[in-house]
């Protein structure tokens, strides 16, 4: 059985597409919409890098 009480940092540096409410914090924190965020991590992979976020801009 899953222990729901045990929580688990998300991991910063990687970009999750999975999670809404990590697409909200990721657009919001590249200044993107959605579709640019998919299409620069399709492009350059989840690293959340500073090279990356120049990538997908």
């Amino acid at each position: 059985m899953e222990n729901l009480a045990k929580k688990v940092q998300a991991d910063r540096r990687r970009i999750n597409l999975s999670e809404h409410f990590e697409q909200k914090y990721w657009t919001k924190s590249f200044g993107v919409n959605g579709k640019q965020l998919e299409g620069g991590v399709e492009k350059v992979g989840n690293t959340a890098s500073r090279s990356a976020r120049n990538q997908i801009l």
